[in-house]
């Protein structure tokens, strides 16, 4: 005697896996359908598995074509997934970028993974079959957390931590500047070796310091050794000329200029930051990732948002009602300081 299907299914549910779109091509039209009994099988050769119900039309065109891709979902594909699993109406490939790699069976351009295979072997297995794919070409497009199947819903994690951190100071060295000078008959509150010392303490640590924009290319502007140096550049001007103690990194607010501030630290050979001002302002969230995408397509090593008139995490935003912390996350082509 075996085990009931409502246990045998409350049990299974308990396993959490992603969600993919299995496709396949048949008569040169392209047929899908989500699954989440996808695995790997073997690294060499490279093979995977799907396990499609006999009943599906998917699974007779699979078994016919002897072709099928694979496309994992990310935590924003939930739609799709709902519409490819035909609990949504809609056009299976509209409105989405879909291409034809080696077999002809499509996978999806922005999919966090994708495999395109030829068919190596099938098993029966109860109402299913096991498809076993040779795989002939595979992509990574984009990183970001997954669309997760759990307990017979879909949820999701927290977006993976970027490979690099920068940590960055950007008011502390102007601040030292100003305590270093007189202040009408007011004597200076710290020597300019004391400050120097506690900014090399800080790079020392790691930290990037941002030189006071009134000497920004003064050797002596921001003193002591090591650590990296960033200048907040407006105009291209600034960077007419490197000097010995100055910024390694330049910074860029996106706006108009943005580009020729780019292409100059990059003749100068300087690192880059974008920088998005008020990023976390409630109701922005198009407006900042519109700018995200603009300073990752010119190029920039990093970008950095900065938190303006509204704080990244509230204060009370976990018990107030509709005050959750607000998602700013983006696809981003370097780390985020």
């Amino acid at each position: 005697m075996t085990v009931d299907s409502g246990t045998f299914r409350a049990v299974l549910g308990q396993w959490s896996t992603g969600v993919s779109v299995v496709t396949t091509v048949a008569d040169g039209a392209w047929h899908g359908m989500t699954a989440s009994s996808f695995s790997s099988v073997s690294l060499d050769p490279p093979l995977v598995l799907v396990c499609l119900a006999r009943r599906l039309r998917t699974h007779r065109l699979v078994e016919a074509s002897g072709v099928f891709a694979v496309s994992v979902l990310g935590k924003d594909d939930a739609r799709l997934g709902r519409v490819f699993s035909g609990m949504e109406p809609g056009e299976r490939f509209a409105g989405r970028a879909w291409r034809a790699v080696r077999t002809g069976a499509p996978v999806l351009d922005e999919a966090l993974g994708w495999l395109d295979c030829r068919v190596a072997h099938a098993y029966p297995g109860g109402d299913h079959t096991i498809f076993v794919g040779e795989v002939l070409a595979g992509g990574v497009p984009r990183r970001a957390a997954p669309l997760l199947f759990h307990s017979r819903a879909w949820g999701q994690l927290a977006d993976p931590l970027p490979d690099e951190v920068s940590v960055a100071d950007t008011g502390l060295a102007a601040a030292l500047y100003r305590r270093s000078r007189p202040s009408g008959t007011a004597p200076a509150r710290i020597s300019p070796a004391g400050a120097n010392g506690l900014l090399s303490a800080v790079r020392a640590a790691g930290v990037r310091t941002r030189l006071p924009a009134v000497n920004a290319c003064r050797s002596d502007a921001d003193g002591g050794a090591g650590g990296d140096r960033s200048i907040l550049v407006t105009d291209p001007a600034q960077l007419a000329r490197r000097c010995p103690g100055g910024a390694s990194v330049a910074e860029v607010y996106d706006g108009r200029r943005t580009s020729e501030i780019v292409e100059a630290a990059r003749v100068r050979e300087m690192r880059v930051v974008g920088r998005v001002g008020d990023a976390f302002a409630t109701g922005g969230e198009r407006t900042v990732l519109a700018a995200v995408d603009r300073l990752v397509a010119l190029g920039c090593d990093e970008i950095a948002l900065d938190e303006g008139a509204e704080a990244a995490s509230p204060p009370g935003a976990a018990a107030a009602p509709g005050r959750g912390r607000r998602d700013a996350s983006a696809r981003l082509a370097g780390a985020v300081a």
